[in-house]
């Protein structure tokens, strides 16, 4: 303000210092009161806003959405059933939050936190050593035990189906993950469409959205997709750290690489999980590698698949149709059952004319040159 406009901060007393800080101490006494009487959130028609909800208003649009969740693709789950589920895999349930939208509200989960759960004294624990730790549970009479993260669970198999994706692209059919995407694919097809015409013909942007995209995948039918996929028997992961330094804090990122072995000495990187930093980046390379079998892998997607557990409130649910959304695989996992889709049922449709298709996720977008006979194309796409 003081470049562009020429005003001075000293002019607007409401700006100074002292009233700042009167502010802030004045919030720091207000949020125990607001946390005891509201529940507070934001909104799906309003990111940038914060609203607040009476507790007793907000117990009664939390029940509807769990008795919903009910009548659903969910199956209400006690804790013998969550406790058999839990015993035997590394990575635990996710947490559930609502988040309101105009009609209802939209359940979010988080996969990227760790979950504890106390399933009693078994066997069966003493031999998940390296998968979790105990700890006291609130009541104090049992051990409640901690299990990781699904995400962190799942990223390896997540940097094996990018690289199957990176080498058999055709997989996942028109699909774009970014802007240059979409930008090498419409280029290609407007160059298609300027080739042998003195002007540009008439071209109809189709837009498409698929209603409860993720909700709707049928479980064993990604399943069967997946055990297509070319993949090897054995893979190598090497991990390393990331100290990235941003003004005065030092963060610290653990990176997981995929290698592959070349025909000279050692391996070569394939495909990395985390982001790559150019600058007040310092790599840490400590030689902690591992392998890890195609069947552990498979075994790990089914049980994310099939037993994901989620958590609202007091209560535990079993998804039963659809997968999970928030975590590492979700777009991956959805862009290929849609696009299995696409290159089995629609592609024949697409086949004449100059007609190109990019989607991602549950959005697409259809390009008609003008000749095309869109109503013979549309009714039949559209019931599938």
């Amino acid at each position: 303000f003081q470049c562009i406009y020429k005003l001075k901060l000293s002019k607007f007393p409401l700006l100074s210092r002292k009233e700042v800080s009167k502010e802030i101490h004045g919030q720091k006494r207000r949020i125990p009161q607001n946390i005891a009487n509201f529940y507070v959130t934001e909104s799906e028609h309003g990111k940038l806003n914060i609203y607040y909800y009476e507790k007793s208003t907000w117990e009664k649009l939390s029940d509807g959405i769990t008795r919903s969740l009910k009548d659903q693709s969910y199956e209400c789950l006690d804790n013998a059933s969550v406790a058999g589920i839990l015993r035997k895999r590394s990575f635990g349930f996710s947490k559930v939050r609502l988040c309101p939208k105009e009609a209802g509200a939209r359940p979010i989960a988080n996969l990227k936190t760790p979950s504890r759960f106390c399933i009693g004294r078994s066997s069966s624990l003493n031999r998940m050593s390296g998968k979790c730790r105990k700890g006291r549970a609130p009541n104090g009479n049992n051990r409640a035990t901690y299990f990781k993260s699904v995400n962190t669970v799942l990223r390896d198999l997540h940097l094996v189906i990018k690289d199957v994706k990176s080498k058999e692209p055709e997989r996942w059919g028109s699909t774009v993950f970014c802007y240059n995407d979409i930008h090498r694919k419409f280029r290609l097809f407007l160059r298609h469409l300027k080739e042998g015409q003195a002007a540009m013909p008439v071209v109809y942007l189709v837009i498409s959205d698929v209603q409860k995209a993720f909700d709707t995948i049928k479980q064993d039918k990604l399943l069967t997709i997946l055990n297509e996929i070319q993949m090897v028997d054995k893979y190598s992961l090497q991990k390393s750290n990331e100290m990235f330094c941003r003004k005065k804090c030092v963060w610290s990122f653990e990176d997981v690489k995929l290698m592959s072995q070349t025909d000279s000495s050692g391996c070569s990187e394939v495909m990395s999980s985390a982001h790559r930093r150019t600058f007040h980046t310092v790599s840490v390379n400590q030689e902690q590698s591992r392998t890890i079998r195609r069947e552990e892998l498979l075994l790990i997607l089914k049980e994310h698949l099939k037993n994901n557990v989620l958590k609202l409130g007091q209560c535990f649910f079993l998804q039963t149709v659809g997968i999970p959304q928030g975590s590492v695989l979700s777009t991956l996992l959805c862009t290929l059952y849609y696009g299995h889709m696409e290159n089995t049922v629609i592609a024949p449709y697409l086949a004449k004319g100059a007609n190109d298709v990019a989607k991602h996720s549950d959005s697409g977008c259809v390009a008609l040159e003008a000749t095309t006979d869109a109503s013979s194309l549309f009714p039949k796409s559209m019931l599938l």
